[in-house]
C-alpha cells in the first residue's frame, strides 16, 4: 500500500514539472511573439513615415517643376517685351536674361567712365523707348576680369569702375528725362559673366563681358 502510495505522489510530481515547463515555454513563446509584432508595429510605423516624405517630396518636385516652368515662360516675356520696346536700336542686343544689352567699348573708352559720343547717340534713343514705358528700370554694369592697372587713381576695382560706368549710363538717361524715381543701378565688376557657364579668367578676357544691360522690372512682379 505504501509503495502505491509513493508511486502515485510520484507521478502526480512529474506531472507537476511537465506543466510548469510547458507553461513557461508557452510564456516565453507569447513574449517573443510579442515582441516580434512590437517591432513589426515599429517597422510598419518607419514605412508609413518614409512613404508620408517621399510623397512630401514628390510634390515638392512637382511644385519645383512648376515654379521653373513658369520662370522660363516669365523670362520669354520679359525678353519678348524687351525686344518689342528697344528692336531696331543700333548696337545693342537682348541678353539671355532679357536685358538690352551694349557693350563698354560703344559707351566709354578703355578704364573710364565718360560717356562717349556713339554712346550718347544709342542712349538717346533708349531714354526715348524708356519714357513710353511705366516699369522700374535697372542699369547693370560688367567688367570683364582684368584688374585695374592704369585707371587706379580712379577706380580701385572692377567693382568701382563697373557702377560707376552704370551709373554714367542713369545719369545720362535722367538727363534725357527718364524718371529718376524709376530708375535703379547694380555694378558686379567681372562676377556675371556674359556666358554663365565660363568663370570670368583674367589671363583670357572676354569682351563680351564687358558691357552695361539695362532691364525693366514690372512693378508687383
Amino acid at each position: 500500500m505504501r509503495q502505491a502510495c509513493g508511486i502515485a505522489v510520484l507521478a502526480t510530481a512529474l506531472t507537476g514539472c511537465v506543466s510548469s515547463a510547458k507553461y513557461n515555454e508557452v510564456v516565453h513563446s507569447y513574449e517573443e511573439l510579442d515582441r516580434v509584432n512590437q517591432d513589426l508595429a515599429v517597422t510598419i510605423e518607419d514605412i508609413q513615415t518614409e512613404n508620408q516624405h517621399m510623397r512630401v517630396l514628390m510634390e515638392q518636385a512637382q511644385i519645383s517643376e512648376q515654379q521653373a516652368q513658369e520662370l522660363l515662360a516669365l523670362e520669354r516675356r520679359r525678353r519678348e517685351e524687351t525686344e518689342a520696346i528697344f528692336r531696331g536700336i543700333e548696337g545693342t542686343t537682348i541678353s539671355a536674361g532679357g536685358g538690352l544689352q551694349m557693350s563698354t567699348e560703344l559707351l566709354f573708352d578703355s578704364g573710364r567712365a565718360d560717356l562717349k559720343d556713339s554712346g550718347k547717340r544709342v542712349l538717346k534713343e533708349v531714354a526715348s523707348r524708356l519714357k513710353q514705358t511705366s516699369d522700374m528700370i535697372r542699369v547693370d554694369g560688367h567688367t570683364d576680369a582684368v584688374p585695374i592697372s592704369r585707371s587706379r587713381e580712379r577706380f580701385a576695382t572692377n567693382w568701382h569702375l563697373s557702377a560707376a560706368r552704370a551709373a554714367a549710363v542713369l545719369a545720362f538717361l535722367e538727363s534725357e528725362g527718364v524718371p529718376a524715381n524709376r530708375m535703379f543701378l547694380a555694378g558686379y565688376a567681372e562676377h556675371r559673366p556674359a556666358d554663365a557657364g565660363r568663370a570670368p579668367d583674367p589671363r583670357r578676357p572676354n569682351a563680351k563681358d564687358r558691357r552695361v544691360e539695362i532691364y525693366l522690372i514690372q512693378q508687383g512682379r
